[in-house]
């Protein structure tokens, strides 16, 4: 804070508000509780309250997020539903049938290579 009214003092117009989140709470970065309390090694966990397609709840997933996501609409509850709580499951399996990719592909005259 002493920093933004230096800056101030001296003229400064523009001033770049971009911390890290124990200094938009309060804390110096290298304060012991603001190590226990943001913990750079632990993942947060992500909430879209208005998650409508579940774009934004499926790729925090995708990134190794816990993710969670409500909407009032009933069709987009179920999109959401769709999006985050099933691939989870399939995640890793083999495909169930793997043989149409490579009857499709080679209908369209495309090497299996180019997948």
């Amino acid at each position: 804070m002493e920093r933004f009214r230096y800056l101030l003092e001296q003229g400064q117009t523009g001033l770049s508000t971009a911390f890290d989140m124990p200094t938009l709470m309060g804390y110096d970065a290298d304060h012991p509780r603001a190590r226990e309390l943001f913990n750079r090694e632990v993942l947060p966990a992500f909430h879209d309250p208005f998650a409508g397609g579940g774009a934004l709840p499926l790729e925090a997933q995708r990134l190794g997020l816990e993710s969670y996501a409500s909407d009032l609409n009933p069709v987009a509850v179920l999109i959401n539903k769709a999006m985050i709580e099933i691939p989870p499951r399939f995640a890793g399996k083999p495909p169930v049938n793997p043989d149409v990719k490579k009857k499709a592909m080679s209908a369209l005259g495309v090497g299996l290579d180019y997948c």
